[in-house]
């Protein structure tokens, strides 16, 4: 089994998930992410954030804090509202 590394003291769910993402994507795409997650046990959604996680770690960057997050606006949803 392997698993993607994390930093010390990173946390996969750091705060209540409230947030939702909806994309479009290949069916290739798709069925890569499914299978990947089955490998290392993890929902799609899971294994998304754990590839997150992880390109911020081989890039020396961190995730926003709450307070970045908080001076973002509001992306629009497909209907025009937030």
């Amino acid at each position: 089994m392997e698993y993607i590394y994390l930093p010390p003291g990173r946390a996969m769910a750091t705060s209540r998930k409230t947030e939702v993402l909806s994309i479009k994507t290949t069916k290739t795409f798709k069925v890569a992410l499914r299978q990947m997650g089955e490998r290392e046990h993890r929902s799609m959604a899971n294994m998304l954030e754990a590839l997150v996680m992880d390109y911020y770690a081989r890039h020396g960057l961190t995730m926003p804090t709450e307070e970045e997050i908080s001076t973002v606006p509001e992306e629009p949803t497909s209907q025009g509202r937030p």
